[in-house]
């Protein structure tokens, strides 16, 4: 059994957050950045969910009835002429290793799509929020 699927199998549905509460967060975050996306994990993959998304609501209730979990945030700002990227756990998920591992993996694929998308050449990033 995974990580994820044993993590699938705690969450009670009174403990889950709706996704209307994770998306009111994720609204609340995204004037900080330039982009900023929402971490869903599933089972065997993962999906972001893009906060300028008019549709993003109704995509992540999508994601969550098929069983995944919104996780983290993972966005980025330009700072001092280079990209400067952050993610963070939703506060439900910041004691769990095997979320932190998952959305460090993701942040590393961020980090190479938004940079080939930019032509940048020395992004940065990391764990960590933009207050």
């Amino acid at each position: 059994m995974t990580q994820a699927t044993e993590l699938v199998q705690q969450i009670l549905p009174t403990e889950r957050r709706s996704a209307t509460d994770v998306v009111s967060e994720l609204d609340l975050e995204a004037p900080k950045f330039v982009g900023l996306v929402l971490a869903v994990c599933f089972v065997n993959r993962a999906k972001l969910i893009s906060a300028a998304d008019g549709h993003r609501e109704i995509k992540l209730g999508a994601a969550m009835r098929d069983g995944g979990e919104p996780i983290g945030m993972i966005g980025y700002t330009f700072e001092k002429r280079r990209v400067r990227f952050y993610s963070r756990l939703l506060e439900e998920y910041a004691g769990e290793a095997w979320a932190a591992e998952v959305l460090d993996s993701l942040l590393m694929k961020f980090i190479g799509s938004v940079s080939e998308a930019l032509g940048a050449n020395n992004p940065e990033g990391g764990a960590g929020w933009l207050n």
